[in-house]
């Protein structure tokens, strides 16, 4: 398991593979790449870490979870990546929370779980985020909903399942976000599909009555096209 890129002259591909014989080589199990605004290509991978890519050499810059170093990423395992207006990288964890690079010090400021939402995301797990067209930073936590990050003060606003209510999110892990062309978000959980209206707070939930193919489905989400804005990747919940 590594990472693969294609050249279009040649029409061949390079491989980068883990080997722990080089200091510089690939982190373990790749799971999620993004190429920032600089070009920059950060590969999160599920059990070493948040790798940076240096194109001209070929070699990888490894930031590692260590306990003994406060300004480390809190989380070894990392789930997904944005960038925000400014630039900056936000990385959510399998566990531990949210974490937001400082590039000038080359260190993280760390999120991690708290039930109020007062410092951290009211879920320990950040396994999707999603920064909108207006530049806002949406959280979608393991356990404890939909978040959405309020920068100046650094807090967490949650929206939750409440089983009364049908007009809540139908799940509270969240496991893809995704701003269509119209500026609705869409949330992926592992109880189904919803459409979120920011103005009121309310979700649409979609499920099989709507066309879904099995109720509590885990909804992924993706752009393919301009053409075709959505498209769904469901995966049957385990009870």
């Amino acid at each position: 398991m590594g990472l693969s890129r294609y050249d279009p002259v040649s029409g061949r591909f390079h491989h980068y593979r883990h080997d722990p014989a080089k200091p510089t080589s690939l982190g373990e199990i790749p799971n999620v790449i993004l190429e920032d605004r600089f070009g920059t290509l950060w590969i999160g991978t599920f059990s070493n870490g948040l790798d940076r890519f240096d194109r001209a050499t070929g070699t990888f810059t490894h930031y590692r979870h260590d306990a003994a170093r406060p300004n480390t990423l809190s989380d070894h395992r990392i789930y997904t990546l944005a960038e925000d207006r400014t630039g900056t990288l936000w990385v959510g964890t399998y566990g531990g929370g949210l974490n937001r690079f400082d590039r000038a010090t080359q260190s993280f400021k760390t999120y991690t779980f708290d039930p109020t939402g007062r410092r951290g995301p009211t879920g320990r797990g950040v396994w999707a985020l999603c920064v909108d067209h207006q530049g806002v930073l949406w959280v979608g936590t393991y356990g404890g909903g939909l978040n959405r990050f309020d920068p100046a003060t650094q807090s967490f606003v949650a929206y939750k399942h409440d089983p009364a209510d049908t007009t809540t999110i139908s799940d509270d892990t969240i496991i893809a976000l995704y701003e269509d062309r119209s500026h609705t978000l869409w949330v992926g959980t592992t109880g189904g599909l919803n459409r979120f209206d920011r103005s009121s707070g309310r979700f649409k939930r979609y499920r099989e009555q709507e066309g879904l193919p099995v109720d509590q489905r885990a909804i992924h989400l993706r752009r393919r096209s301009a053409r075709h804005p959505i498209v769904l990747e469901s995966q049957q919940r385990r009870s």
